[in-house]
């Protein structure tokens, strides 16, 4: 049976369906949060830091990783915040109302290579004293 051609051109553009739900409803309620405090979309009324917003997402994010599920001043789940922070900033770059303060290393990204390539080694030399 040969594909319904809505079908077929459907799968060449974005899938929103694959958004869930559930996560949606929480980082609504954390841009609502931030709405009601600061204003809807002020992030497009006056250019922001993106280290403000990146200092926010890793303070919810590890207020997370030692086990607080949700925020004290909101109830919205920390991860809801993380989340609604990263919408803001890809928001803000695409509105151009970021003020970028990011502190750039030069050659970082071969640093993490290198980091890898050295835990790869370790890996291999554990697993190869193991099989000794």
């Amino acid at each position: 049976m040969a594909e319904n051609p809505k079908t077929g051109m459907g799968r060449l553009k974005p899938e929103p369906h694959l958004v869930s739900p559930v996560a949606l409803l929480w980082i609504n309620a954390a841009l609502e949060n931030g709405a009601i405090k600061y204003g809807p979309y002020n992030w497009r009324d006056a250019a922001i830091p993106v280290n403000t917003y990146v200092s926010a997402m890793k303070r919810h994010l590890d207020e997370f990783a030692t086990g607080v599920d949700r925020a004290s001043d909101s109830q919205v789940p920390h991860l809801a915040h993380v989340a609604a922070g990263c919408i803001i900033l890809l928001d803000a770059f695409h509105a151009g109302t970021v003020i970028d303060d990011r502190y750039a290393i030069e050659g970082f990204e071969d640093v993490m290579l290198q980091v890898q390539a050295l835990k790869a080694q370790w890996v291999a030399d554990a697993e190869a004293r193991k099989a000794a």
